[in-house]
């Protein structure tokens, strides 16, 4: 009960000292003990406030809300999706709740804690029984890459691009060309993608396959920071036959930043996906 009072709480109107004040609330009947919540259409979460995607979930109720009805629009009982990034598992129970019991995601995600986090949720919600989940990083070559764990104030933000002096471990990497031959799955319907700035040597790693959707995270910074450009991206992407959209449907046309940090990629050879409509505010 008291995990539901502060989320409605949390949904209330705002007001200068709503944060300050929720953050008191927290500690005073809660301590340190994560909020068990229902939140995004009824999954149920472990939250604390303080990491930036459960605050969002918390304060919100979703992490990437266009992005979410987007997946769930375009994904049907029997596909085979797969998402890397997966992160506390958010995108991969939407996933496995789309695609039901004969369908099967592929849930990649490099940080052991964040994995924990995954399988735990996962098995609140009874969804693990179609989902696969990999503690490892997709690239363009298997073999092993530098990581540093994620900050406590954004689990979102791990990394497969240790700065130098970080405590880094070692995160095994793979292909996807080699994860569905080793598990004997077809071409997945959909990638989504956010492995900070990787998306360009995972999908290097995609050998023959062409999804018909890619949903992929795509903030300029990250491509800098690996040597490379948005520009250059997009350009790949075209060459592999893909259109290019915002999450609202939108024709990308040039780079920059947009909305949720995602674009869409669709196979310039098939049916246009289905765009849910806008959430009314």
């Amino acid at each position: 009960m008291t995990d539901r009072l502060l989320q409605l709480y949390a949904h209330a109107p705002g007001h200068p000292a709503k944060l300050r004040v929720f953050r008191w609330l927290y500690r005073a009947f809660r301590g340190d003990r994560p909020l068990d919540l229902r939140v995004a259409g009824g999954l149920r979460m472990q939250l604390r406030p303080g990491d930036f995607i459960e605050n969002c979930l918390i304060f919100t109720d979703w992490h990437e809300e266009l992005t979410t009805r987007f997946l769930l629009a375009n994904l049907a009982p029997g596909n085979v999706a797969l998402v890397a990034g997966a992160n506390i598992g958010y995108y991969a129970m939407q996933a496995a709740r789309a695609v039901g019991p004969a369908g099967r995601v592929v849930a990649c995600e490099p940080a052991p804690e964040n994995l924990a986090a995954t399988l735990r949720h996962l098995a609140a919600n009874q969804l693990g029984e179609n989902v696969l989940a990999l503690c490892l990083g997709l690239g363009a070559a298997p073999g092993f890459q530098p990581m540093a764990p994620p900050p406590p104030e954004n689990s979102g933000l791990a990394s497969l691009s240790a700065s130098p002096g970080a405590a880094a471990y070692q995160a095994r990497m793979d292909t996807i060309e080699a994860i569905l031959r080793q598990f004997e799955l077809r071409c997945p319907d959909l990638v989504q993608l956010d492995v900070e700035g990787y998306e360009w040597a995972a999908l290097r790693g995609l050998g023959a396959h062409r999804p018909r959707l890619l949903i992929l995270e795509s903030d300029p910074r990250d491509f800098e920071r690996q040597g490379s450009t948005q520009a250059e991206f997009f350009a790949f992407l075209r060459e592999l036959g893909y259109a290019l959209f915002d999450v609202t449907g939108a024709p990308i046309r040039s780079v920059g930043f947009f909305a949720e940090n995602n674009v869409i990629a669709t196979r310039s050879d098939l049916p246009p996906p289905h765009w849910p409509p806008l959430p009314a505010r």
